[in-house]
């Protein structure tokens, strides 16, 4: 292929054309590690003292379990079933890919897995430095992306979205290169695909984009075919991973197209939802940096199609989805609302610094538009600085509300907690105590049947908005369980005594009339649960066994 049909060329902030081998590689490694020393410098002074979000537990838990080999023993605490109803999961549920990532962090202990996130997000800069000089783009524009407030948060905490950002970073490194290596970039997309199943519309519109860009190319040049054929590698690439994301499906959740995520019939994806998120991420993508949200429209070069398709489906996608950050005041919700957009947000830098360039060229602006990078960067550290220093705190309060609660809770003590309790536990902290989520009341009925007292309720100290939900479940526990007259309260936690359980081997009704029947009785008696293994309808007093539907649920269960 001629040399000048791979050249990607690009503006610089004065419009004249320049070539990628313009730009010094040694001002490129100077930028990158004086990003880097900001990072760090960020995660030195504000290392988070504890886990401040339940997925956070999540992943370290099952990390755990991968790290001492209990995660493939069936039979083991990992294997209980925690979570039924419109959750079809199992102790994974979060990706078990990204826990397998963590493990040599928590074999040096479970505090150390904050440092997978700094480094991922230091390693995005530097592959976003290096796409910006394949490019003909001026590396200084990079620094959006290094600074960009919620990258910077979520590189503070054990979550998957700023490795997964960094990864599609990798991916546009691979095709940014002289010979693009497209089977490594659908290894990568395979990658990604595993370490977060939300992570999907973006596989899914680049690919699109990839398939169709290839199939209607016309036959322009000798070397049209071959062009023609990148897809078949970026596919052949991408089975790998897309067969052991089926395998880990049916392992874990029963069906190929199962998840850790939602069930097929839980509504999470309601038009209600789009009316309200829409809007939502069209105004934070518009004001996090001013104009952001159009910046796509002027991509230009190689890809752009399928950085613009990806970054429309990610809006949404997203938008009909049922969960969006939120935080008490309005630019907390604007930093965590884009959570979600994180794996989008490179697209968005390059389509922003080719914006801004051509805005340079045009109104001759030069100096201006400099100046105006200069102050954002110096604004955008700053804001860094003071956000990191108080998420720093925060978590430095959680560590102390879970020190206080871990004293009120004996050694190897099993806790039962709603999802948003069970992130005050931190269990990465006391691998010691048996945690039993509970994400829906329809979750109790079958766990009640796991738990032996002596054991201990915790939930939150009722106000206005949660007061109902509060009373129902301390009403569904005592239909099961004798409660101590009164809660010990540790910093708007109560914590419940469980002294006794009320209702025989073979089940009984609550006092809300509800029918508890156990999870051994439903095996005999041959209704629709399905064990985990054969063994365990051998063995039913194990009580391992796992509901292939949802529906099957509300057939087993009748009364809720």
């Amino acid at each position: 292929m001629d040399r000048k049909s791979e050249r990607i060329e690009g503006l610089d902030l004065a419009g004249s054309p320049r070539t990628p081998r313009e730009t010094s590689s040694r001002q490129a490694w100077l930028l990158w590690g004086l990003g880097a020393v900001f990072v760090l410098i960020l995660a030195v002074f504000f290392y988070p003292r504890s886990t401040v979000i339940a997925d956070e537990t999540c992943y370290l838990s099952a990390a755990r379990y991968l790290l001492n080999g209990k995660a493939f023993d069936r039979f083991s605490e990992a294997w209980f079933y925690k979570n039924v109803g419109f959750y079809q999961r199992t102790f994974f549920s979060a990706s078990p890919t990204f826990s397998a990532l963590l493990i040599p962090f928590v074999a040096m202990g479970w505090r150390s897995a904050f440092v997978l996130g700094v480094l991922s997000h230091i390693l995005g800069f530097g592959g976003l430095i290096y796409v910006f000089r394949r490019r003909g783009l001026p590396i200084g524009w990079a620094v959006l992306y290094l600074l960009h407030p919620t990258a910077v948060l979520y590189s503070h905490t054990v979550m998957a979205d700023v490795p997964s950002s960094a990864l599609v970073v990798l991916i546009l490194c691979i095709l940014h290169r002289d010979r693009p290596n497209h089977f490594a970039a659908g290894l990568v997309m395979g990658l990604l695909l595993l370490v977060k199943l939300s992570n999907f519309p973006l596989i899914a519109a680049f690919g699109l984009l990839f398939f169709l860009s290839d199939v209607v190319r016309k036959r322009s040049s000798p070397d049209s075919r071959k062009l023609r054929l990148r897809w078949v590698h970026l596919g052949l690439g991408m089975l790998p991973g897309v067969i052991l994301f089926l395998i880990v499906n049916v392992v874990l959740f029963n069906s190929p197209l199962g998840n850790g995520y939602v069930g097929r019939d839980s509504g999470y994806f309601r038009w209600h939802y789009f009316l309200e998120h829409f809007p939502f991420y069209l105004v934070a993508l518009m004001a996090m940096y001013p104009l952001m949200l159009i910046s796509p429209v002027f991509l230009s070069g190689k890809y752009r199609w399928e950085m613009r398709l990806s970054c429309l489906a990610g809006i949404v996608f997203f938008a009909f989805y049922f969960y969006v950050d939120k935080g008490d005041v309005w630019y907390a919700s604007l930093v965590l609302g884009l959570r979600f957009h994180l794996i989008f947000i490179p697209f968005y830098v390059i389509g922003y610094a080719q914006m801004l360039t051509r805005l340079a060229r045009a109104v001759k602006r030069v100096v201006l538009v400099r100046l105006a990078l200069v102050g954002a960067t110096v604004i955008l550290a700053g804001a860094d600085v003071v956000m990191c220093a108080l998420y720093a705190k925060e978590t430095g309060r959680a560590w102390e509300r879970q020190e206080r609660l871990h004293e009120a809770l004996s050694t190897g003590a099993t806790v039962l907690a709603p999802l948003y309790a069970s992130k005050y536990l931190n269990a990465a902290a006391r691998p010691d105590l048996r945690i039993v989520r509970v994400i829906t009341y329809r979750d109790f009925v079958y766990v009640a049947d796991e738990v032996t007292p002596p054991a201990w309720l915790l939930v939150p100290r009722p106000n206005p908005e949660s007061a109902v939900l509060r009373n129902q479940l301390i009403e569904m526990v005592r239909g099961v369980f004798e409660l101590e007259a009164s809660p010990r309260r540790v910093d708007g936690l109560e914590v419940w005594r469980l002294t006794r359980k009320r209702v025989t081997p073979e089940g009984a009704t609550s006092r809300s009339g509800l029918s508890l029947p156990s999870v051994g009785r439903l095996t005999r008696e041959g209704l629709p649960v399905r064990a985990v293994t054969a063994g365990d309808l051998r063995e039913p007093d194990r009580r391992r066994c796992r509901l292939s539907h949802v529906g099957q649920y509300d057939r087993a269960f009748p009364g809720l």
